[in-house]
């Protein structure tokens, strides 16, 4: 990002050497030290980082299965979503029942990440299917709370 504030880099063309997404635009440093708000290169480099990491982030990672399907890249997520689904069948974690009368069904929503290597490249698409446990009423859907912990033996 220096290199573009600098003039050398470009957002865009064959001599790209920034990792701005597309429609992040890098303001001139004339703009940014002239008004007197105290920002340095330095600020203005941090601001342009944080702006490019929440566009990204914006962009890759849906927020619901419609979003998804919308996405260019669905095929990827619902092979994630199969993927997922296979894991949950396959353990055995839960099974298909009548719902009994006047009981409250915990819902469920589907939450997408990108998961990338240490070089940013995106190394797989993953889906994981979560309860709303907040939906649960205390003394009526459970009654006791615990977490495993490991109790070394002398």
């Amino acid at each position: 990002m220096q290199d573009i504030l600098s003039g050398v880099g470009s957002a865009t063309g064959p001599n790209t050497r920034s990792g701005l997404p597309p429609g992040v635009q890098a303001p001139s440093l004339d703009e940014n030290m002239s008004k007197g708000d105290g920002k340095t290169l330095d600020n203005v480099v941090e601001e342009l980082g944080m702006a490019a990491a929440v566009a990204e982030a914006i962009g890759l990672e849906p927020r619901s299965v419609e979003e998804a399907r919308k996405c260019p890249d669905w095929p990827k997520w619902e092979e994630a979503v199969n993927a997922e689904l296979g894991q949950l069948d396959a353990m055995g974690t839960w099974e298909v029942v009548d719902k009994p009368a006047g009981v409250n069904v915990v819902g469920s929503k589907w939450v997408f990440k990108v998961k990338k290597d240490a070089t940013g490249n995106i190394e797989r698409y993953k889906a994981q299917l979560v309860a709303q446990g907040y939906t649960q009423v205390p003394g009526v859907d459970y009654f006791d709370t615990f977490a495993p912990i490991s109790k070394l033996a002398l």
